[in-house]
């Protein structure tokens, strides 16, 4: 929808932008439509949807500021609850939630190893942000297990507790 009729563009970040790139998507295709003003037919000013090509850059810029091989990575939602994931399992994980008031717990690799957890903001962008847990440690004497991987709580985002966050875990 033109960003008239849908400024936040809510349902096209969660669940098409950020729901490919965390599928392992190398990027997404947009279509606009026939039912709105400026649709796929008559479109002549992309500008009516200028609100919605900056959730691309804010997705674009996390990437740079994450700085991590992506070669390798995989969805891996089944490490994660309540969110998706994108990962190389011991290094690094990008997890989407779109609800970040939910509980959000990582199972990690067993085994002694630090991780950092900095929260990105997709609707505005900006830097990566403190949450309530700034490091995991993965340590046999302070970890619960599920089956065979550690259980560690990724806590909670800055602010606007509600809204969707990207969660970036790298190991140290």
């Amino acid at each position: 929808m033109p960003d008239s009729e849908d400024p936040e563009h809510n349902l096209a970040r969660m669940d098409g932008l950020w729901g490919a790139l965390t599928a392992g998507a190398w990027g997404t295709e947009w279509y606009f439509g026939y039912q709105h003003e400026h649709s796929d037919l008559t479109a002549q000013d992309w500008r009516t949807r200028d609100l919605f090509w900056d959730q691309a850059r804010h997705a674009v810029e996390f990437f740079a500021l994450a700085d991590v091989e992506l070669s390798q990575a995989v969805s891996r939602d089944e490490v994660i609850s309540n969110a998706w994931a994108l990962a190389e399992v011991g290094e690094f994980y990008i997890i989407y939630a779109k609800d970040a008031s939910k509980a959000l717990t990582l199972r990690l690799l067993p085994g002694k190893s630090d991780y950092s957890v900095q929260w990105f903001d997709p609707r505005n962008g900006g830097e990566l942000q403190t949450g309530s847990i700034t490091e995991l440690r993965v340590d046999k004497e302070v970890t619960t297990y599920w089956g065979d991987m550690a259980t560690v709580d990724l806590g909670k985002p800055p602010r606007d507790t509600e809204n969707d966050w990207v969660i970036l875990v790298k190991r140290q």
